[in-house]
């Protein structure tokens, strides 16, 4: 029984890192991307 508790408690941990790796994943690519864009419009 504990050892189900303990599964269920590192695979909703695991879940949560995972999302908020995805997440900044996303920012760092949206932020890289504006950036990328900004240079763009700068040298127009």
């Amino acid at each position: 029984m504990n050892q189900m508790l303990d599964y269920f408690k590192f695979g909703q941990a695991n879940v949560l890192t995972n999302l908020f790796s995805f997440e900044g994943y996303l920012r760092s690519k949206l932020t890289t991307q504006s950036q990328e864009e900004e240079k763009g419009n700068k040298r127009i």
